[in-house]
């Protein structure tokens, strides 16, 4: 065998054989401990841990001595933490998203060490992009006797405007997430049949949230003798409308694109714009999984009608409206 062979042969033996798949990278999960302050601000801290099907992981998620001092989850039980949890998770399986056990216990709050916290035990399935938080631990007073005005206990701020931190898990979100196109019809159906819609086209990535808005619609008041409602106005004397404005909007969360389809989170609300009926809006929040050639439809959340008189009550039926959707991953 010449040298040449023998280079070659050896070469060979160093070079990825196009026969064999290159081992996919583990699944990774995020642990948590979102902090909410008094301004609304979230900070807190976070790791990050790979995971192999039926292995299990044992993390201690906690805070400092207050609320302030989040620290990253820790492979050993600190012994300075004054908030916190010990947080076991097994990777079940792999799919649509990661399918975990996750069990929790309370170890640590207000600064006390708990012999027998509360504790819970849950299976889920998380797509990337996925939360799920699973306890809260809240600052301020805790009651020491049945009378909380007489004796509390005041934890020590020590500077710290925090008023909770949560246990949260998640599945982050594709470094190069999927572009999303959705086309949306917020379609109005009239008594006679016909029906009136307003269009628009929304792009958004994967795990991200996208905000939408429609066209603000004005609603002729009538009933069957075409004389105009009369609505109460903050309970004082009736005051007269002949017609109505609603405005209608939302926020599309992309959870996964795989197989050709597209899951996300679906959010519409609606609203009168009008006093009468400002505080009457609600807002819904759907799962929806569909093809590119599907179109879905979802009943946008009724406004109610708490502010119209009794006398036009039975007569009135504020209009309802339906969402259609459909969308496909372009990118």
């Amino acid at each position: 065998m010449t040298r040449w062979t023998l280079f070659c042969a050896a070469l060979s033996t160093l070079l990825p054989s196009g026969h064999v798949a290159a081992r996919a990278a583990d699944p990774v999960i995020t642990i948590a401990t979102p902090t909410y302050a008094t301004d609304g601000q979230v900070t807190g801290a976070s790791s990050q841990e790979a995971l192999q099907v039926g292995q299990t992981i044992v993390r201690y998620a906690y805070s400092g001595r207050t609320l302030c001092e989040s620290s990253s989850a820790t492979t050993a039980a600190p012994d300075d933490a004054g908030f916190g949890w010990r947080v076991q998770v097994t990777l079940l399986g792999t799919g649509s998203g990661l399918d975990l056990q996750v069990d929790w216990q309370r170890m640590w709050e207000r600064g006390e060490r708990l012999p027998a916290g509360p504790r819970g035990r849950a299976r889920v399935l998380l797509s990337p992009g996925a939360h799920i938080v699973f306890d809260y631990l809240g600052a301020g007073e805790r009651a020491i006797s049945p009378d909380m005005a007489r004796e509390a206990q005041t934890v020590g701020a020590g500077g710290c405007d925090a008023v909770g931190m949560a246990l949260d898990i998640s599945v982050p979100a594709p470094d190069s997430p999927s572009v999303v196109e959705t086309n949306l019809w917020l379609v109005r159906t009239l008594p006679n049949g016909t029906e009136q819609s307003q269009h628009q086209v929304v792009r958004s990535r994967a795990g991200a949230k996208t905000e939408f808005f429609f066209d603000d619609m004005s609603l002729a008041l009538a009933d069957a003798n075409g004389k105009a409602f009369f609505f109460f106005n903050g309970g004082g004397a009736p005051a007269r409308y002949d017609t109505l404005t609603v405005r209608t909007s939302g926020a599309l969360t992309v959870r996964d694109t795989s197989n050709g389809r597209v899951q996300m989170d679906l959010q519409i609300a609606q609203r009168g714009v009008e006093d009468v009926l400002r505080e009457a809006g609600g807002s819904a929040t759907f799962r929806l999984d569909a093809s590119p050639t599907d179109v879905l439809s979802y009943v946008v959340p009724r406004i109610g009608a708490g502010g119209i008189s009794a006398a036009s009550a039975s007569q009135t039926s504020v209009a309802r409206f339906a969402l259609r959707v459909q969308t496909k991953q372009i990118r």
